[in-house]
């Protein structure tokens, strides 16, 4: 079904008395022929199509430098890992040499008060040497972090340097 038009308002409208030849909107007219397209929007174009080409080499050079950046700073942190994991071990064995040697000599001592010298001395040095090791722990986390965070620090320092000078 077709739709024709009318002169006629629709119900409620108000008639304007102008036809819809009359309302409807003028035709730009460009002094190209149909089919061409003028050299100015052609120029532009390509300029655009240039502009965009150099952005998107540059995000995807970008995006790559901080993949890179990303996987060595994430094989720092596993190498880290896994130092932290040996000294964690190490430190764990340190106690338990203490504990059986602490247990060694208790069972060697003959009076009740022996055993609580004995006792509050090995106390004493536990406490000392737990100190110690929560510094070493603290100590070799903070280079952890900051060894497996400097790749990613220094591209991305890069990456600010190098949009900062193409702008």
């Amino acid at each position: 079904m077709s739709e024709q038009w009318t002169n006629t308002p629709a119900p409620g409208a108000q008639d304007t008395g102008f036809s819809p030849a009359q309302v409807a909107a003028p035709t730009p007219n460009f002094s190209a022929e149909v089919g061409e397209t003028p050299e100015a929007i052609r120029a532009y174009a390509e300029k655009t199509l240039a502009q965009l080409r150099e952005s998107y080499t540059q995000a995807r050079q970008a995006m790559e430098d901080a993949t890179a950046a990303m996987e060595a700073s994430l094989d720092q942190a596993t190498k880290g890992s896994t130092e932290l994991n040996n000294k964690v071990m190490e430190l764990t064995q340190r106690n338990l040499n203490a504990g059986f040697e602490f247990a060694r000599k208790l069972a060697s001592v003959r009076t009740q008060t022996e055993a609580m010298e004995l006792q509050a001395g090995f106390m004493r040095e536990q406490m000392n040497a737990i100190k110690t090791q929560a510094e070493e722990i603290q100590q070799l986390s903070a280079r952890i972090a900051t060894d497996a965070s400097q790749p990613f620090q220094q591209q991305v320092t890069r990456t600010v340097s190098r949009f900062a000078s193409s702008a």
